[in-house]
């Protein structure tokens, strides 16, 4: 029977018996291949997590060329910039939303709806 006691920080009458202690890993899920990951099997889709990054670069692209549009001060050269990123915003938005509905078109074919 092993009991650690630290004088100072617990009193003798509360050292615990390790042997009685629950596993705290036993809940853990087993996770054997890179499906079982894309399919959140560890509690999360990474494939969600992936479309969420992408919108929030896409926002966050948007806000910057809202301000750079802003603050052209009428300037051609500067509106052009500002422009040139907004077109590039939304042409990466039309790509992730089209690379969500071809991923969830073909989880659905090969009968893997899981994924998200």
């Amino acid at each position: 029977m092993i009991k650690f006691i630290h004088s100072k920080l617990i009193h003798p009458a509360l050292a615990v018996e390790i042997s009685t202690l629950d596993n705290p890993a036993s809940n853990l899920v087993n996770i054997t291949t890179i499906g079982e990951i894309l399919a959140g099997g560890t509690g999360f889709s990474l494939i969600n997590i992936i479309f969420f990054i992408a919108g929030t670069v896409f926002f966050f692209s948007l806000a910057i060329a809202g301000w750079q549009y802003m603050l052209s001060s009428g300037d051609p050269k500067k509106i052009a910039q500002a422009s040139g990123r907004l077109n590039n915003s939304i042409i990466g938005l039309i790509v992730v939303i089209a690379s969500f509905l071809i991923t969830n078109v073909i989880a659905t074919i090969i009968g893997a709806d899981s994924i998200f």
